[in-house]
């Protein structure tokens, strides 16, 4: 998962491999690491064709049923293999170090989803993907949160994975994918970002009646209404047939396009941390000795059930400074 910077100015410069950007608002949320308003990155060279946002291609997740027999076993060892089919809960965090007053601060930022995955055959893998909470921690006391309703709202993501293998110790690189926040695009890949309230292409993304996504600052410093465009990049190894796990990279886009306060305006340094960045999908429907979020047993993982299984499955690190002191 990642941190979302709320508002930015000028260009950014590289320094030790991390990128450096001038940012409006302490608060970084959750989401998608970033280069607010940095101008937008160029969209990743993928392995896998162009996909949309929201696009699911007739598949609706909530329809979605069991997962079927699972359990194949290597021929030559008896080891379980990997069968990605059914419910799994994603965890991503990304990690930034925010500059307030020439101090560094770690700032870790984490997204939990629900992923369907569907097995197409050949090593790839189709996922249907449902945002369900973003938070981050705070710096100087600080944090940016998004409401449940927000992080259900950002449109479901359908992507591809490609697995070399299904054993232990596999390698797995995941399809470079678009997630848009607030706005409909007619080229969402390229396309310049609106940067005003009232540019037709804005939309009330989380049904509160303000445009784009609502950003809330602090305890309700502030608001801040934003629309956001990521690049998502992640890949990684089996680590068991009930877990996949790696790291990769967010880069995102987002204008902020208006605030509550003047206070959101204030600018900060961030840099990207990405070797502190992890991702994490754990299958979750109790298939294969996996545990069972669905609590309701109605067949499927609903962000409600993802939310009360958590974050403490996932190990997430916690906060270390010492990431972000300059040498």
């Amino acid at each position: 998962m990642s941190p979302v910077p709320m508002a930015g100015a000028a260009g950014a410069s590289r320094r030790s491999g991390l990128v450096r950007c001038r940012l409006r608002a302490l608060s970084l949320l959750v989401g998608l690491a970033s280069l607010a308003a940095c101008g937008p990155p160029p969209p990743p060279v993928g392995l896998f064709p162009d996909q949309r946002a929201g696009d699911l291609g007739g598949l609706d997740l909530a329809d979605e049923g069991g997962a079927g027999d699972l359990g194949e076993a290597d021929a030559a060892t008896g080891d379980e293999l990997l069968d990605p089919r059914g419910g799994w809960i994603f965890w991503r965090q990304t990690a930034t170090c925010v500059n307030v007053l020439g101090i560094g601060f770690e700032l870790l930022a984490d997204a939990l989803s629900i992923v369907e995955l569907e097995d197409l055959g050949g090593g790839l893998v189709r996922a249907r993907q449902r945002f369900c909470q973003l938070q981050q921690t705070p710096v100087l006391g600080l944090a940016t949160s998004a409401s449940p309703s927000l992080a259900e709202s950002i449109p479901v993501a359908d992507w591809h994975l490609m697995l070399a293998g299904r054993r232990p110790g596999d390698p797995f690189q995941a399809q470079d994918t678009l997630e848009i926040w607030g706005m409909n695009l007619g080229e969402p890949a390229t396309e310049e970002l609106p940067t005003t309230p009232d540019d037709p292409r804005v939309y009330d993304m989380d049904g509160d009646g303000k445009p784009g996504a609502t950003l809330v600052l602090g305890q309700e410093v502030c608001e801040l209404y934003v629309v956001q465009r990521g690049f998502v990049s992640w890949s990684g190894q089996i680590a068991s047939p009930i877990r996949l796990a790696g790291g990769g990279t967010n880069r995102s886009t987002q204008v902020v396009l208006d605030t509550t306060s003047g206070f959101c305006a204030t600018q900060y340094d961030v840099r990207y941390l990405d070797d502190r960045n992890h991702f994490v999908m754990l299958r979750a429907d109790g298939q294969q000795g996996a545990p069972d979020a669905d609590l309701d047993d109605d067949g499927r993982i609903s962000c409600a059930e993802a939310r009360a299984f958590g974050l403490a499955p996932f190990s997430p690190p916690t906060v270390d400074d010492s990431h972000c002191q300059e040498p």
